[in-house]
């Protein structure tokens, strides 16, 4: 699980520099856990969070619930 999120916040950050609003749509199939919060599976977004201590900002489309990381 940990190899699947640091996969993906390296490739936001990679994506991050090229986008215009600096945002990383995707899809996840399974429930995962992000700390003490578990995300259900869907469409989920990311999003580099420059004024905060938390670099990077999840949502999920359908829910909106949110956690930053």
């Amino acid at each position: 699980m940990k190899t699947i999120l640091n996969t993906l916040m390296l490739t936001t950050m990679a994506v991050t520099g090229f986008a215009a609003d600096n945002k990383l749509n995707f899809h996840v199939e399974f429930p995962f856990t992000v700390g003490k919060v578990v995300m259900p599976a869907g469409e989920y977004s990311i999003a580099e969070n420059k004024n905060s201590q938390y670099p990077l900002h999840l949502t999920n489309q359908s829910t909106r619930r949110s956690v930053f990381l």
